[in-house]
């Protein structure tokens, strides 16, 4: 996701509900993706560590992290969090892949579709709810819609059916999102969740002869959105 075709930062993507988040939460103006592809910058997301820091060997499509390192989830399951990930993409959380990235989920689902991906997540969460006597939780949700912008219309044939095919993707992505976040809608407004939205790279869409990612390091395919809400 590239900042720049979000609402908080004046794009021209329809996402009411991020924009909703961001308008009661902070926008971090000039936030960057720790690399242009998914390979380098999740490792860093889930170890605060800059991408050519962290250890590990490239395994197909992900990177396998050195086991020494201690990633996000497995802190926050140490700190008593009931810990869960709702994640696209099974070449990099699968456990036949033996990445790493699922050490500390003590709930996993992989799933490519992300409207399917959401409402899984909602239903766990309408049953967590439930329970009284729940432990705090972080929650993981990857969605691969924007990086298959292209999915179900096939190749633009220009640059403005490239940015319509891709804000359309946003949206989606937007849709899923409210999905899982109204499980959280009966909460007393003291108990809402921290809300954390960005992306691990953008996508060039043409820009400087890209049309994808994971070739520059031009602002259209690391610059993110990064939206803190909280209550």
């Amino acid at each position: 996701v590239r900042a720049d075709h979000t609402p908080p930062y004046n794009g021209s993507a329809e996402m009411p509900p991020l924009r909703a988040l961001a308008a009661r939460g902070s926008v971090f103006v000039w936030a960057f993706a720790a690399g242009n592809v998914t390979r380098r910058s999740i490792p860093s997301m889930v170890t605060g560590l800059a991408a050519n820091r962290v250890g590990g060997r490239v395994g197909g499509w992900a990177l396998k992290i050195d086991p020494r390192h201690v990633l996000l989830a497995e802190r926050m399951l140490a700190g008593g969090y009931e810990t869960a990930g709702f994640v696209c993409c099974h070449g990099f959380w699968g456990d036949d892949f033996k990445t790493g990235l699922q050490r500390g989920l003590s709930h996993l689902v992989i799933e490519p579709n992300g409207t399917k991906l959401a409402k899984q997540a909602r239903q766990w969460l309408d049953a967590r709810e439930k329970n009284p006597d729940r432990k705090p939780l972080f929650l993981w949700m990857h969605l691969l819609e924007p990086h298959n912008w292209q999915a179900g219309s096939g190749p633009p044939a220009n640059d403005e059916e490239r940015r319509r095919f891709y804000d359309r993707s946003l949206t989606a992505a937007d849709t899923m999102m409210v999905e899982l976040l109204t499980a959280f809608s009966q909460r007393q407004p003291e108990l809402a969740p921290i809300v954390i939205i960005t992306a691990d790279h953008g996508e060039a869409l043409g820009e400087h002869g890209q049309p994808y990612h994971s070739t520059d390091l031009y602002n259209s395919q690391i610059r993110v959105p990064f939206v803190v809400a909280g209550p």
